[in-house]
């Protein structure tokens, strides 16, 4: 993939207006894909980098079983209006919270159902309980299993900046997690081995930081063994990769079943790998159009 196309970080919320210099005039960046919860940005505040640039929030549509843009949601940015940042929530906090619940089986789901109703503190206990033991690779499997939408939707957005020569940063909170997945299935695409995935996933691994959508800086939430979720261990990935593979037949065949057909998955591969930019050259015209009502 040449250099300079697609570039992954943490949430740059402790980024300086040197950073944002760096970022847009430097590296060129005209798309920022923001993996973060609705929770996760209330609690991290404002950043430079996000000053004066467009915003979007992709929402799920039921009517056509897709994650779109939310056209409702655009803000037409100031100085610089022409980059876009657009949010994709790949994990919400509740939405998080009941997909531990469905994984519990029913007796332990109505027990800590019953519990909270008499007990909210014993029933906040249980369920960390439960975020302790499934570990990253809980964490990562319902990332895959609940979020498939998201996860095309990002590639989509991709595809879209890479057909306009615009280049993409994407990011979560910790940078390793939403991150680490989506990169793994961009990488994938582009044909990248087992080998190569897990070896650029355990580069996170000296970066310790925990984010499960918000859920870690709740005061009422206690026991959380952070140490579990900061690092980047390789056996977390690899148990993601595994689990792809025997529930899906693999990545490939994931997005498949998620709507990502094999066209656009070529399409992608393709756009990524070549060398230069030749459809649209101009990487400052707009990417999302507020007539297309959500639709890029």
């Amino acid at each position: 993939m040449p250099a300079g196309c697609l570039y992954r970080t943490a949430a740059p919320v402790h980024a300086t207006s040197a950073d944002a210099k760096l970022l847009y005039d430097d590296l060129g960046i005209r798309d920022l894909i923001d993996l973060r919860s609705s929770d996760e940005l209330y609690m991290d505040g404002t950043s430079p980098v996000f000053e004066g640039v467009s915003y979007c929030r992709y929402k799920r549509d039921r009517a056509v079983n897709r994650v779109v843009p939310d056209a409702s949601s655009y803000i037409h940015g100031g100085s610089r209006g022409n980059c876009l940042r657009v949010q994709i929530a790949v994990m919400e906090k509740t939405r998080y919270y009941w997909s531990l619940v469905s994984r519990m089986g029913k007796r332990k789901a109505l027990q800590l159902a019953a519990t909270t109703l008499v007990n909210k503190d014993e029933g906040r206990r249980m369920a960390i309980e439960e975020v302790n033991q499934g570990g990253l690779e809980m964490l990562y499997r319902i990332l895959l299993e609940d979020s498939p939408g998201e996860w095309v939707a990002a590639l989509r957005h991709i595809r879209a900046s890479a057909e306009q020569g615009r280049p993409v940063l994407f990011f979560c909170r910790a940078g390793k997690d939403r991150t680490g997945l989506l990169a793994t299935l961009i990488l994938t695409i582009l044909g990248a081995t087992e080998e190569q995935i897990l070896n650029d996933y355990v580069r996170s691994n000296d970066y310790g930081m925990v984010a499960l959508a918000g859920l870690e800086e709740n005061p009422k939430v206690t026991g959380l063994d952070k140490q579990k979720f900061e690092k980047a261990p390789r056996e977390a990935m690899h148990y993601a990769l595994q689990y792809l593979k025997e529930a899906h037949g693999g990545i490939q065949q994931y997005l498949l079943n998620a709507g990502f057909s094999l066209d656009e998955q070529a399409e992608l591969r393709a756009l990524l790998l070549q060398a230069e930019q030749q459809k649209h050259p101009d990487p400052d015209a707009p990417l999302f159009d507020t007539s297309s009502k959500g639709k890029l």
